[in-house]
């Protein structure tokens, strides 16, 4: 548990510790700071911040968080936290246009009959998550502070997690690990840009 807290912990304090600076070669003044949700995260009842730091001209670091505490009818629940940093370089500036991302992801989860297969309708699954992966995205401004970005990531995502049985939910079935290459980020951010 310690060593989960202390993960946490340096993925959300690590961009406070960096000095966004702009390029003095360039002479533009570049968004160094910016806030965002992500809507399709959203769209899973998951309340979600990130926040962004210029490191340079062209890179960024990126961290996202969300927290789902909901349980709905019928005793379905999709429960979980999940903490996903990602470093961003940026073909143009950084927070315009096109970018390509290194991304790790951790958290838990809570899952318990939810309709994606007959798996996840007969069993309830509580472990955590650890992986990473590759991502590319673009940029959209659309007003001075305000802008809109579309992220996709794909890498590798280790599950460990004990199942129960839900024919009487709360029965212990089995400790299981699972392996998977998959989707690892899937955005669409609405964000606001901090000088």
């Amino acid at each position: 548990m310690k060593l989960k807290s202390l993960f946490l912990a340096v993925l959300l304090l690590a961009p406070l510790a960096s000095v966004a600076q702009d390029s003095a070669a360039s002479g533009l003044s570049l968004p160094k700071w910016a806030l965002k949700t992500n809507v399709a995260y959203w769209g899973t009842a998951t309340p979600n911040l990130g926040i962004e730091v210029g490191l340079s001209r062209k890179l960024t670091l990126d961290v996202e968080s969300g927290y789902n505490m909901f349980s709905f009818s019928k005793g379905k629940k999709w429960r979980h936290w999940m903490v996903t940093p990602e470093l961003r370089w940026w073909m143009c500036d950084r927070f315009n246009s096109h970018f390509f991302g290194v991304h790790a992801i951790g958290g838990e989860y809570n899952v318990n009959r939810l309709g994606f297969n007959d798996h996840t309708k007969k069993n309830r699954y509580e472990g955590y998550m650890l992986g990473g992966g590759l991502s590319y995205g673009y940029h959209w401004v659309f007003r001075k502070r305000w802008a809109v970005e579309a992220e996709l990531g794909v890498g590798y995502l280790h599950l460990d997690y004990d199942r129960y049985d839900c024919r009487k939910c709360g029965n212990y079935a089995s400790h299981e690990i699972r392996n998977l290459f998959t989707v690892t980020r899937l955005g669409i951010n609405v964000i606001y840009l901090l000088k």
